[in-house]
């Protein structure tokens, strides 16, 4: 498993050839992510099924989407 911390790791060589040092660079797109999951967390006592609950109820609904091929007829905006 690959979670976005590691992933963006993965990045760091690149992302600085291309953007320059870390220090001037917006951190706001994996800040707002780790807000992101501070809200899917309902349960303290276990937070990361708490999580994994929250990303399947939101994964379901796309997902009956694209097996029946529900495109035209559902749409599902957040």
């Amino acid at each position: 498993m690959c979670t976005s911390c590691i992933h963006a790791l993965l990045h760091v060589a690149q992302d600085i050839r291309e953007t320059g040092p870390g220090w001037i660079n917006w951190c706001f797109g994996m800040e707002r992510f780790c807000g992101t999951l501070l809200k899917m967390v309902k349960s303290h006592s276990k937070p990361y099924t708490s999580m994994s609950n929250f990303m399947l109820y939101k994964a379901q609904p796309a997902q009956i989407q694209l097996k029946y091929d529900l495109s035209s007829m559902l749409e599902f905006n957040e």
